[in-house]
């Protein structure tokens, strides 16, 4: 979400599970191409790989975290409906989908 205007506050954020729905779509769009996706689905793998190698400061396993600060991708502290726990299965099955496409 590149906005960092929005009324009442930023919106720059990297949010795990519209993360992982819109690289889903991002595939399915493509008709599942490797050629095509590729290049942005193995960005999106480093990206998961490196947010679940952070320390999570909320006191929450990493892998639920709701959303990162972007640019940098650092753990966002304030308060959000944590843990938001569909954001480890979508985050599988589209992985598990383009996988499956290598």
């Amino acid at each position: 979400a590149p906005d960092t205007s929005t009324p009442g506050g930023s919106y720059y954020y990297h949010w795990a599970r519209d993360g992982a729905l819109s690289m889903k779509s991002y595939m399915f769009i493509n008709d599942f191409n490797l050629a095509t996706i590729q290049n942005d689905m193995n960005a999106y793998v480093q990206w998961v790989l490196r947010m679940h190698d952070k320390s999570d400061p909320n006191g929450i396993d990493i892998r639920i975290e709701v959303k990162y600060n972007l640019p940098g991708g650092d753990v966002y502290t304030g308060g959000w409906c944590r843990p938001q726990t569909d954001g480890p299965g979508l985050r599988a099955t589209t992985l598990s989908l383009y996988a499956d496409v290598l």
